[in-house]
């Protein structure tokens, strides 16, 4: 009989499996596990706690660990915005007011860094021309939010193809995925229990309307300087004209 030492005893059984590499336990994908979280309106303490009794359940990480998922932080990294807002119903202070707590990111970022990663990740130059081409010609952006589970909650799609060409790589390639044409992100979350015109305007709705007057009244441009591995974007004003390039710099004039 085996000695208890303050363990499952079968976390024998799943670390010699994992060595054998036959995993018992296959981790979550990081980007599953955020948006998991994120439906479930579970915050980063509350996280934090699951994935302990989950560790301790099966004897191993059950998600990929935080470090691995900010891996590329420094290159994509979108501030994130946390604050609360206490409401108070009808205006009256003498009573409890209701606690909401909300995070934001600024969309334009949000949009900028989504689509330097995509072009980084492309595999060679042909297909950074590709995706740089289909971006330009058919790059949308789709926003809306929605209340539900005590939360209000926004979010964007960057689609990065249009249902024409969509439709035209499905008939070309039967193994061509959909999904691989555009990204959904979330800007914003508010917990509150029903989404108040004041709590959303004491919290996120400043922020967020910035930022879309931003994407709207702005030109993305993307740089890929020489010898160098990432590509970086650049926000120009619709007015901007005489634009050059010179060795990663970029000037122009109003």
């Amino acid at each position: 009989m085996m000695p208890w030492n303050g363990y499952p005893i079968f976390w024998g059984i799943t670390l010699a499996s994992e060595a054998l590499g036959l995993p018992l336990v296959e981790r979550l994908d990081d980007a599953s596990a955020q948006a998991m979280w994120s439906d479930a309106n579970i915050n980063v303490t509350q996280q934090q706690i699951i994935k302990k009794h989950l560790c301790f359940h099966f004897g191993k990480l059950v998600f990929v660990p935080e470090k691995e998922i900010s891996r590329d932080c420094e290159s994509y990294f979108i501030p994130t915005v946390y604050g609360e807002y206490k409401h108070y119903k009808k205006g009256d202070r003498s009573h409890k007011p209701e606690r909401c707590s909300y995070w934001c990111r600024d969309a334009s970022i949000v949009v900028s860094k989504e689509l330097e990663r995509l072009l980084d990740y492309s595999v060679d130059n042909s297909e950074s021309l590709s995706k740089i081409n289909s971006i330009a010609s058919s790059c949308t952006l789709i926003t809306g939010a929605d209340h539900g589970q005590g939360a209000w909650q926004s979010w964007l799609k960057i689609s990065t193809m249009s249902g024409a060409e969509v439709r035209k790589r499905m008939a070309r390639d039967e193994s061509f995925d959909p999904k691989t044409a555009f990204v959904t992100l979330q800007l914003a979350h508010t917990t509150c229990k029903k989404d108040h015109h004041e709590i959303l305007a004491g919290s996120v709705s400043k922020d967020i309307s910035a930022a879309y007057e931003k994407l709207l009244s702005s030109s993305l441009v993307f740089i890929k300087a020489p010898n160098k591995d990432k590509v970086r974007s650049v926000y120009l004003s619709k007015h901007a004209k005489e634009i050059t390039i010179d060795s990663g710099s970029l000037t122009y004039t109003l």
